[in-house]
């Protein structure tokens, strides 16, 4: 389990992204928190 903080906006909720493969993400108020959690677990900082 990763803890991270999303920057998509300014609510800035804390996620909670499990392991691989799925990487299921809990604490998001919105779509794009979740989406947010999968992606920085694929490729951190996004490339």
């Amino acid at each position: 389990m990763t803890e991270m903080i999303c920057i998509l906006c300014p609510r800035g909720c804390h996620l909670s992204v499990g392991d691989a493969p799925g990487f299921q993400v809990t604490g998001n108020f919105c779509p794009r928190g979740a989406a947010y959690g999968r992606e920085e677990m694929e490729s951190p900082g996004g490339s």
